[in-house]
């Protein structure tokens, strides 16, 4: 597993040097630094953003008496997105803005519950969940 996340961590950083470098050859060392900062700026604006609206949700499933739990899944998807923000890069950052996006956060949200179901739930004790 240690090998298999070095090895992850190891590509993923090549690929940014790389992506900057040539980013930095098109359009210049400027412009590079410019959509490395703003990306992270807009990125950080929409982490806390969307962090106050997803709190808004849990109180008011926690108050309706149910287990909030599509938005504890929101809310660490967009804590995904916020961490992917803060490393320099474009692939990361691109990554991450795709965690802060709702249509997609929401597909990868029902795709992590129904890989964690089918991986963890015997099918006879499975429950769907509905999207309200």
């Amino acid at each position: 597993m240690a090998g298999k996340l070095f090895l992850l961590l190891a590509t993923v950083s090549v690929l940014e040097i790389y992506l900057i470098v040539k980013v930095g050859e098109i359009v210049g060392i400027v412009p590079t630094f410019l959509i490395l900062f703003s990306t992270s700026v807009a990125g950080g604006w929409l982490v806390r953003r969307q962090g106050i609206a997803i709190i808004g949700r849990v109180r008011d499933e926690l108050a309706g008496g149910r287990l909030p739990a599509g938005p504890i899944m929101e809310g660490l998807l967009v804590l995904v997105g916020g961490m992917l923000l803060l490393l320099p890069g474009l692939l990361t950052d691109f990554l991450g803005l795709l965690f802060l996006i709702t249509p997609t956060r929401n597909l990868m949200g029902r795709s992590i519950v129904t890989w964690l179901q089918r991986r963890f739930i015997p099918r006879e004790k499975m429950v769907v969940i509905k999207k309200n």
